[in-house]
This record gives structure tokens, C-alpha cells and sequence, in this order.
């Protein structure tokens, strides 16, 4: 029989995502945050990618992941700096735009069933991009 030690099959799988449909519409836009998901066990975020429907018409429209702390409160964010989300078109809106991560690796180490919310953050934001599609990837820690 061979050794698995090492392999995907006894680390436990592979990658895993969340995702959210953030319902953001296409009239004015306000600043909010919206639980994501949880974490299905202990892993590791690998990337975050924002997709719209259109584009939005607005002065500043940003949004930010993080992990919610075990008391319930914000605790760190998963990305270097809050992510530009006012596509320039409607084709870059399905194409997606990814979050550029924090370089702190601990900070993207989670744990089982923590929570992850994403705080979107509008100014003079006349035209939203309709429903906004949050995705979390995630990858197995190797003990």
C-alpha cells in the first residue's frame, strides 16, 4: 500500500471557496457590511475576487474582507487595503477583480467556523453595480 503522508487525501482536500451575492442594486449606494460565510475548517485564504453586474457611477466605491473576531467583533482584514470596486465597465465587472492580500501569513491563517464579512464603502454613489458576487479561496493547512 503506498504512503499518503503528504498528499491532498490525508491533509484532508483541496482548495475550497465561499461565496456571497451581495445585493448592492443598481440605485444609490450606501456604506454596510455583510457576513459572508464561515470557515468550514482550518485553512488558509489564497485569493478574493470581486465580480458586478455593471458599472456603477459613483466618486468612490471600495470594499474590504475580514475575519470577524471569536467575540464577534472586526478583527483582521485579509486584504492589503480596501479593494477599488467601481468597475470601469460592465465587461471588467464579470471578469472580476481580485483583492490584493495582506502580507501578514497570519492574518490569512483561519480557523474553523470563524465568520468572514465584507464592508463595502460608497461615496457619492449615484449608480451601483447591481449585485456584487464575493469569493473566498481557500487552501488546507498542512500541520
Amino acid at each position: 500500500m503506498a504512503d499518503r503522508r503528504g498528499t491532498d487525501q490525508s491533509r484532508g482536500g483541496r482548495n475550497q471557496s465561499i461565496q456571497r451575492v451581495i445585493p448592492l442594486g443598481t440605485s444609490t449606494v450606501t456604506t454596510a457590511s455583510y457576513i459572508v460565510g464561515s470557515v468550514p475548517r482550518n485553512l488558509r485564504v489564497i485569493g478574493i475576487r470581486f465580480y458586478g453586474q455593471s458599472a456603477p457611477a459613483a466618486a468612490t466605491l471600495t470594499i474590504e474582507v475580514f475575519e470577524r473576531t471569536s467575540a464577534g467583533g472586526t478583527g483582521n482584514t485579509l486584504q492589503s487595503a480596501a479593494t477599488d470596486i467601481d468597475f470601469a465597465s460592465a465587461a471588467l465587472a464579470k471578469t472580476g477583480i481580485a483583492a490584493s492580500l495582506t502580507t501578514t501569513y497570519g492574518d490569512l491563517r483561519l480557523v474553523e467556523n470563524r465568520l468572514i464579512e465584507a464592508t463595502v464603502t460608497a461615496g457619492t454613489c449615484t449608480t451601483g453595480p447591481g449585485d456584487l458576487l464575493v469569493e473566498i479561496d481557500f487552501e488546507p493547512i498542512v500541520r
